[in-house]
């Protein structure tokens, strides 16, 4: 026998975004020869390491790997080289947020989400940001408050789902009340 083995295929490797751990699959590995080596059949990693199992998880992107089938005496088969890139596990980040005021204004306030970015899958296209811990999501970076609101939580969501979660912010110096009096003294009646 000096005939390497074959396999049918190579399967889970995602083409598109996912935030999940990928599993490859060495399917419809054989040998007509000798048949496939007992304990050191299957390597991930180009026959550094041997294992039993025909599946190997990663939890993140991981480029340059070689898969490899043993036979019983030795002859190898080796796969074309495979690269994990579309795990994205981050979370999305942002710059900072704009808007909230520092003294009293009797204007309306609009809260900003400053250069917000996803080097992994992108920001999600219609449920991008909240401005209510996530109850309810928007494609705007912008929100207007036209009084005060305490315990704001802004959250920026990515295409996989993952979620950065900002700061509380608090909007305390609106101020639109009309002053008020509760009584004129010193006018003289007589």
């Amino acid at each position: 026998d000096k005939d390497a083995p074959t396999i049918t295929s190579v399967t889970g490797n995602p083409t598109t975004w996912t935030k999940n751990d990928v599993t490859l699959t060495i399917n419809g590995a054989k040998d007509t020869g000798s048949g496939l080596h007992a304990t050191e059949t299957y390597s991930f990693d180009g026959g550094t390491t041997w294992q039993t199992g025909n599946t190997k998880t990663y939890t993140g992107n991981t480029t340059g790997i070689v898969i490899k089938v043993k036979d019983k005496l030795g002859n190898i088969y080796t796969h074309p080289e495979i690269n994990i890139i579309y795990i994205d596990k981050d979370e999305p980040t942002i710059a900072s947020v704009s808007g909230n005021p520092t003294t009293w204004t009797k204007n309306d306030v609009t809260l900003t989400v400053n250069s917000a970015s996803d080097t992994g899958s992108g920001l999600h296209t219609t449920e991008t940001y909240s401005f209510d811990g996530g109850a309810t999501w928007q494609t705007s970076n912008k929100k207007i408050y036209a009084e005060n609101t305490s315990g704001i939580v802004i959250k920026v969501k990515d295409k996989v789902g993952n979620i950065y979660t900002h700061n509380t912010i608090n909007i305390t110096y609106i101020d639109k009340g009309t002053p008020s009096i509760t009584s004129v003294t010193g006018n003289p009646t007589s």
